[in-house]
């Protein structure tokens, strides 16, 4: 008996290419896939003729044309709402999947009815495991991060690195690259929070998920490769600061006032910790890259000391 049937919800802004590939390969016909799939895709006012092509190649899948770009949460919520089948898959326009491996997580949530998130495992092209699963953020997990602690295996308490996941496990947070959803719990807490723009609102989910007494599982079902170079790559300095953003909002609306304080604290003083040896670096001549994460964090600097920018200030995405 197939499991139940899954609405996939893709978010594009300008990954035309990718999103074609991608729907390219959840339409192929798959003998031995019963489910049903729904195809939606929801694009965040692309100018690189994203929804023509979609339109012409693809024109039973169900797209929602936004007007502007409302960011990851603000995509996945009108994709939601148009969703008819009660598990939702969320995808990254690079990922790469089947309908066989949809199918395999979707049975797996049929079997676990307690579970109301479930992460596959991703790989990177190499098929080596990206870390898909998180514990939640926290404020000292931040301080070490910032003292650049975090790289030591012994403390990077945030990511499961004792567990290397060949079997499934109960996790705080997966990842939204690819993560499915029962459409029921969507709509009991409201979707995603549409206050962040990018990065986050997977985690916020998880945690407000489980708040409400739903499991969320990491399970090494199905094969999806994230292919990475994606959207942020094209906005490189308005997605690290969209990362800080969503740190700050997320310690914000989780720990209070005093919490997000602290955040901003912590992330200024990584930043200007760093930016001593990666303009040491930078004057070698040696290191572009030492030279483009200098800009970065001179630029979080300057974001963070504007005294006009609020507790949770904004990212300027004007171009």
């Amino acid at each position: 008996m197939p499991p139940p049937g899954v609405s996939v919800v893709i978010v594009n802004w300008n990954t035309r290419d990718m999103v074609l590939r991608l729907l390219g390969e959840l339409s192929a016909p798959a003998e031995e896939c019963g489910h049903e799939l729904e195809l939606i895709v929801v694009d965040n006012d692309s100018s690189d003729d994203s929804v023509e092509a979609i339109r012409r190649e693809y024109p039973d899948v169900t797209l929602v044309a936004q007007g502007e770009n409302l960011g990851f949460a603000g995509g996945v919520n009108p994709g939601v709402e148009v969703a008819t089948q009660p598990f939702v898959l969320l995808l990254n326009t690079d990922a790469h999947t089947s309908r066989e491996s949809i199918e395999a997580v979707a049975r797996y949530m049929a079997d676990c009815p307690e579970v109301g998130v479930v992460g596959p495992q991703i790989l990177t092209p190499e098929q080596v495991p990206e870390s898909s699963a998180w514990r939640d953020p926290s404020l000292a997990w931040l301080a070490l991060a910032a003292l650049g602690l975090s790289k030591l295996k012994a403390f990077n308490f945030e990511r499961y690195h004792e567990k290397p996941f060949m079997e499934a496990a109960e996790v705080d947070c997966v990842s939204g690259c690819a993560m499915m959803i029962r459409r029921d719990l969507m709509n009991e807490l409201g979707g995603f929070d549409e206050d962040y723009f990018m990065y986050f609102e997977e985690t916020d989910f998880c945690v407000r998920a489980r708040q409400r007494g739903n499991r969320v599982h990491h399970a090494p079902v199905g094969e999806f490769v994230h292919e990475g170079g994606g959207t942020s790559k094209t906005v490189r300095l308005r997605t690290f600061l969209d990362f800080q953003r969503s740190r700050i909002l997320f310690h914000r609306k989780h720990g209070g006032t005093a919490a997000a304080i602290a955040a901003r604290g912590l992330l200024a003083l990584g930043f200007a910790l760093r930016v001593p040896p990666l303009a040491a670096l930078s004057l070698t001549g040696r290191s572009e890259r030492a030279r483009g994460q200098l800009a970065l964090h001179l630029n979080g600097l300057a974001w963070l000391a504007n005294p006009l920018g609020g507790l949770v200030p904004d990212v300027d995405r004007s171009d």
